[in-house]
């Protein structure tokens, strides 16, 4: 089950990037990354800074949180550099 993601102002660049609720629980689905915040793909950009068990410094596009690492899973398929993480 995806969590509706907050709309936040990237400074500097004229424009949005959606976020989740750091402190939500769950297997994310990660879809590419970046160190700078254009990141083209689906689901919602957030920095990775703000995210417990992800590598800091980094700018991804993920979907989640899922209740299952299976869910997770099959949201990446179709993107070769997909993978889950589990973050809390």
């Amino acid at each position: 089950m995806l969590k509706k993601a907050l709309l936040l102002p990237v400074l500097g660049l004229g424009s949005m990037i959606a976020a989740a609720p750091a402190q939500a629980c769950g297997y994310y689905a990660i879809y590419a990354c970046s160190k700078s915040a254009s990141v083209d793909g689906p689901g919602f950009t957030v920095r990775t800074d703000d995210y417990p068990n992800f590598r800091a410094g980094w700018y991804c596009n993920i979907g989640g949180p899922f209740n299952s690492k299976a869910d997770a899973k099959s949201q990446t398929k179709r993107f070769s550099m997909g993978y889950v993480k589990y973050s809390c």
